[in-house]
């Protein structure tokens, strides 16, 4: 296996134990990505669907770092802090993937590491 790096993005590893992106075999596996802006480290304004398009734009460019696309995603989990922001969210979503769309499942959960 070996890490990705996105080009211009903060070494991850230096604050938390973990790669932003792994290629393992012709496999890519990217950390969980939230809102943030990545120069700022904070959470973009706007509300979830700023967030859900940062996000997503995130994981696009972890995926093109390791030498993939967004049409050969096969599996996501959305992590929700609040399940009434599903039908928003899913507005944006959509945008990113084209069909065939991956798997996917979505939770509500009580909190996120940082103020995502």
């Amino acid at each position: 296996k070996h890490e990705i790096k996105v080009p211009g993005w903060p070494d991850m590893a230096s604050k938390v134990p973990l790669s932003t992106g792994i290629i393992a075999g012709s496999t890519i596996f990217a950390s969980g990505m939230a809102g943030y802006d990545m120069k700022t480290m904070k959470l973009v304004p706007g509300g979830i669907q700023n967030e859900t398009k940062q996000a997503l734009s995130l994981i696009k460019q972890i995926v093109e770092a390791g030498g993939s696309d967004m049409a050969h995603v096969s599996d996501c989990h959305v992590y929700l802090k609040d399940i009434r922001d599903f039908a928003a969210m899913n507005e944006v979503y959509g945008d990113f993937f084209p069909k065939p769309r991956p798997t996917r499942v979505a939770f509500e959960v009580p909190s996120l590491a940082g103020p995502a």
